[in-house]
């Protein structure tokens, strides 16, 4: 329903008056863009899937081991060994990221319509951050790392030029690392704060967030940062293991999905 209502300049308005309409925060938004979030998020874990799948039909999962946690020359021979397998496995992590930054967009709408005004378009922004920055360390691994596993393959010598560069690519995945753990930790905040998600869900991202933060400053020996984990969670395994970032994602999809299914 809708009545004609006159302003201060005496032009007549229209303005709704059925009960069910509220004009701050309109009935049903919330539940759908939480529905659409964890959609986006939850579509991860089959890109995920087909990620592990191409590395297991290929055969070349030692290879695969060897390329992400050896060091040069080792690392660049299983790469090249791996050929079109390393440059798949690499487009989907980038798709897997590009939809952990898309849900955490529609997750932002929902927080900041539940009250977090601040910390969640904050940490938005810093997984906006993050996601821009490991599409550039992606496609370097997907072109220069790709030519200097081929030469060295060929040569059994490293490209000298390679080295350096490296250096910089690598700067660029800790910085991705940090900035991700750290938008983590933050949504994890707002979620705690405003409850449009499980509380549960908060808990988890902020202890993910927190520990995978103190993880990647551990892990840079030169910044001289004492290792504050528990004894049987190495910095490694949180600060070098960019997979935790999309199963994160699944995790918060699956909560809002959850949640929403609930209220329905």
């Amino acid at each position: 329903m809708a009545d004609n209502e006159a302003t201060a300049e005496g032009r007549p308005v229209m303005r709704r008056t059925d009960l069910t309409f509220d004009h701050g925060n309109q009935p049903g938004a919330l539940p759908t863009t939480n529905r659409g979030a964890g959609l986006v998020l939850v579509a991860i874990l089959p890109v995920m899937a087909i990620a592990i799948g191409l590395i297991a039909v290929s055969g070349q999962g030692n290879s695969y081991n060897t390329a992400v946690s050896a060091g040069s020359p080792d690392n660049l021979i299983a790469i090249a060994m791996l050929g079109a397998t390393w440059l798949r496995v690499m487009a989907l992590f980038v798709l897997m990221i590009l939809l952990v930054a898309v849900g955490l967009g529609l997750l932002t709408l929902s927080l900041y319509e539940a009250g977090s005004r601040v910390v969640a378009p904050s940490a938005l922004v810093l997984f906006a951050l993050a996601a821009t920055i490991f599409v550039g360390w992606a496609t370097f691994e997907g072109t220069v790392t790709v030519w200097a596993a081929e030469e060295t393959a060929s040569t059994s010598i490293v490209p000298a030029v390679y080295e350096p560069l490296l250096r910089w690519a690598d700067a660029l995945f800790r910085l991705f690392m940090l900035l991700a753990y750290l938008a983590i930790g933050a949504f994890g905040g707002a979620i705690l704060a405003t409850r449009a998600v499980p509380a549960w869900a908060g808990w988890a991202s902020v202890v993910l967030g927190g520990l995978g933060t103190i993880a990647r400053l551990s892990d840079m020996a030169e910044l001289g940062v004492p290792a504050w984990l528990p004894p049987s969670v190495p910095a490694w395994m949180l600060a070098g293991v960019p997979g935790w970032i999309p199963l994160w994602g699944v995790i918060i999809g699956v909560a809002l999905l959850t949640d929403w299914a609930r209220s329905k």
